[in-house]
C-alpha cells in the first residue's frame, strides 16, 4: 500500500525541530511491512527534489503559493501533478487545511475517494477567537504597529478579514470530502457543521503520536521554598494564543501574591530586543504590558526551541500553563502531561478533552484573575501537584499508544482501498 502524505513540515528520520511530532507517526507507520510512504512538503528548491530513505521517500516541491489563502502558483501545481503521476498513490493523506494541499487537490480534480484529511487547526474557529478577550484599546494597539502599516496586507486586523474569507473555502472543501480524521469531539462538532449537506463524510477519531524523546524522563516535585517558582508556557504572536492573559495573571502573582516567579515563554522571541520598525502591533502590546505591570524581569522569552530544549524546559518547570482561546489539539500540553508536569489550562475548545478533571486544573478562558488564583492554589498544594503529575501521565500514555494509533490509520487506509465505508 502506497501512502502519499502531504505535510507542512519536511520529513527527516531524526528531525527535532518544530512540527516533528509527525516524524514519530511516519516512522511508526513505516515499520509496517505492507506500507510504502511518500512525504510531500515544500522547500526552498527550484525543482522537484527526492530523497529516498529505505521505505520513505521525501519529495520537496517549490514553495510557491499566494498568502494568506495558500492558493498554489502554476509551478507548484505542475510539480504536484507530476508527483501524483509518478508515484500513483493508493491513498493521499493531507495533514491540516492550513497549507496549499487542499487547493492542490481541488485544482487537480483528484479523486476524493482516495483522499483523507487529518484536522489540525480549524480556521473557522480562529476567526471567532481572533481578538481573544482584548479590550477595545488593546485591539487598537494590536492592530497598528509599525510593521502593520508597512505591510498593511499582513496587519492583524486585515489578517482577520483574510482568515474569515479563507474559512469559507475550508468549510466548502471539508464538506466535499469522504474521509476526515479528528482528535476531539470539539473538532467533530465543526466537521458536522461543514458536512451537513454531505451525508457521505466519514469521520474517524484517532490521537497523535508522542515524539520519541518525550517518552523518557519524568517530572519530579521540587520544594518551592527559597527559590523562584518556575512557570512555562507556549505561545505565538497571535492574540488567540492568550499570551496577554498569562502576563496579566503573572502581574497578580508578582504584585498581589508577592511570589518570586519566573515565566518561561516557548515559541516567542523577546519583542523588546526588536527594532520598532520590525515589531507588530501585538508585540507592542506585549511590551506595553511588561512595562505597565513592571514584570519584564520576571519573563524569559525563549524563542523557537527544538524538542530536546522544550523537554528540558518543561522538566525544569513547576507548572505548565496553556492559555489559548482555541486549540483543536495541543502537542505541547500533551508532552507536558506525558512528562507529568502539573498544568493549568484554559477550559476552551478541545483542551479539556486532552486531559481530564484529575490531570489538569482548568480556568475560564480570558479570565486572568482566575488563572492567577489557580496557579497560586496549585503551587501551594504539593500533594495535589504530585497526584496530578501521576494522573496526567496515566491519561496521556493511554491515549498516545503508538501501535494503537498506527493500527487505526492502517485500518482506515485499508477500508478506503476496499471502499468499505
Amino acid at each position: 500500500m502506497k501512502i502519499l502524505i502531504c505535510s507542512n513540515v519536511n520529513y527527516s528520520k531524526d528531525h527535532t525541530g518544530s512540527g516533528n511530532w509527525i516524524t514519530s507517526y511516519i516512522n511508526n507507520l513505516a515499520s509496517e511491512d505492507s506500507i510504502e510512504i511518500v512525504v510531500v512538503s515544500l522547500g526552498s528548491v527550484f525543482s522537484i527534489q527526492r530523497i529516498k530513505d529505505t521505505k520513505i521517500t521525501q519529495v520537496l516541491l517549490t514553495r510557491s503559493y499566494h498568502r494568506p489563502y495558500n492558493r498554489p502558483k502554476k509551478k507548484l501545481f505542475q510539480q504536484f501533478s507530476k508527483t501524483l503521476g509518478k508515484f500513483n498513490p493508493d491513498v493521499i493523506h493531507i495533514w491540516g487545511t492550513e497549507g496549499p494541499w487542499c487547493h492542490l487537490i481541488e485544482l487537480g480534480k483528484v479523486d476524493k475517494r482516495i483522499v483523507v484529511l487529518s484536522m489540525q487547526g480549524v480556521v473557522n474557529s480562529l476567526r471567532l477567537a481572533w481578538f481573544a478577550g482584548l479590550s477595545f484599546t488593546e485591539v487598537i494597539r494590536s492592530s497598528f504597529g509599525f510593521m502593520d502599516f508597512v505591510f498593511f496586507r499582513k496587519s492583524y486586523a486585515v489578517l482577520y478579514y483574510r482568515f474569515s474569507k479563507y474559512s469559507k473555502f475550508e468549510s466548502k472543501f471539508i464538506g466535499s470530502l469522504r474521509y476526515v480524521i479528528y482528535q476531539s469531539n470539539w473538532v467533530k462538532g465543526w466537521l458536522k457543521s461543514f458536512s451537513k449537506n454531505s451525508p457521505s463524510l466519514t469521520m474517524v477519531r484517532t490521537n497523535i503520536n508522542m515524539r520519541e524523546n518525550f517518552k523518557s524522563g519524568v517530572w519530579k516535585y521540587k520544594d518551592l521554598r527559597n527559590r523562584p517558582l518556575v512557570v512555562s508556557t507556549t505561545s505565538s504572536i497571535r492574540a488567540y494564543k492568550g499570551l496577554h492573559i498569562t502576563l496579566k495573571a503573572l502581574s497578580i502573582l508578582v504584585h498581589d501574591f508577592s511570589l518570586d516567579i519566573k515565566l518561561q515563554i516557548i515559541g516567542v522571541e523577546n519583542p523588546i530586543g526588536k527594532k520598532m520598525i520590525l515589531r507588530s502591533g501585538y508585540e507592542n502590546l506585549i511590551i506595553f504590558l511588561l512595562k505597565k505591570f513592571n514584570i519584564a524581569s520576571n519573563v524569559n522569552f525563549l524563542g523557537t526551541l527544538d524538542s530536546a530544549h522544550i523537554k528540558s524546559t518543561l522538566l525544569d518547570s513547576d507548572v505548565f500553563v496553556q492559555s489559548s482561546f482555541v486549540e483543536s489539539y495541543s502537542v505541547t500540553l500533551a508532552e507536558a502531561m506525558y512528562l507529568g508536569v502539573p498544568s493549568v489550562v484554559a477550559y476552551s475548545a478541545a483542551l479539556p478533552e486532552l486531559g481530564g478533571e484529575k490531570s489538569s486544573v482548568y480556568y475560564s478562558p480570558g479570565d486572568h484573575v482566575s488563572l492567577a488564583n489557580k496557579i497560586f492554589e496549585l503551587t501551594n498544594s504539593p500533594d495535589l501537584m504530585k497526584s496530578m503529575s501521576k494522573e496526567s501521565r496515566k491519561e496521556i500514555i493511554r491515549k498516545t499508544e503508538d501501535s494503537k494509533i498506527v493500527n487505526e490509520h492502517i485500518n482506515l487506509y485499508t477500508k478506503i482501498l476496499k471502499n468499505e465505508f
